[in-house]
């Protein structure tokens, strides 16, 4: 990165203090994005990891981490709609401000909610913060309005699109922004009694958030 300085002041020594935004398997991902211009398919686990290498980007200016990462979100939901992540696409391009790509993303209903027994447990998305995935410590999740309540896992989920938030787990449910699941019912309602697509007001909804 020091390649990339444009000034002197931008030359001295890197120092990385963060415990989460700069472990090294953030920084991995972030230099691996950056000298091959490329990234990995986005899921439900590595969604979480790229949420930091986001705000890596913010804090140390590399606006090429949030461009490259969205034209991968772009050409996944062109590409491959049947494997889209819709929820973590809409919540990675609400960390970069992008709201048009978060419409895009939310638009994108055809992902199921299912049992999180049919899924992955809890613990398995959770990802080192070491590149070896050594040690102990793990990524907490990026955002989460609060704890996960204990009765929450024993509720049965009967599936539903992805932006059903009634048929959501408790702890996805948690990593969205409360203004966003606003935003999602607000526009879900206005849609069921007039005429525009419910991304058309989600779109103008974030906007206006945004302001």
């Amino acid at each position: 990165m020091i390649s990339m300085a444009q000034s002197s002041p931008q030359r001295d020594p890197i120092v990385f203090t963060d415990e989460f935004v700069e472990c090294s398997r953030i920084v991995k991902m972030a230099l691996d994005i950056i000298y091959t211009l490329e990234m990995n398919l986005i899921d439900e686990r590595s969604a979480r990891s790229y949420m930091y290498v986001v705000d890596f980007g913010k804090k140390w200016d590399i606006d090429l981490l949030s461009s490259v990462i969205s034209k991968a979100i772009r050409a996944a939901m062109k590409d491959c709609p049947e494997d889209a992540e819709p929820l973590e696409y809409m919540l990675l391009a609400w960390k970069m401000g992008d709201n048009s790509l978060a419409s895009l993303a939310f638009s994108e209903n055809s992902y199921e909610w299912i049992p999180r027994q049919a899924k992955y447990s809890a613990d398995l998305l959770l990802e080192k913060t070491s590149v070896d995935g050594r040690g102990e410590s793990t990524l907490p999740l990026n955002f989460q309005s609060e704890q996960i309540a204990p009765f929450a896992g024993g509720f049965q989920s009967f599936g539903g699109p992805t932006f059903d938030l009634g048929a959501s787990c408790h702890q996805q449910f948690l990593q969205i922004p409360p203004t966003i699941v606003w935003i999602i019912l607000k526009s879900q309602h206005l849609a069921a009694h007039d005429k525009d697509k419910a991304e058309d007001h989600f779109k103008r909804l974030m906007d206006n958030a945004c302001e």
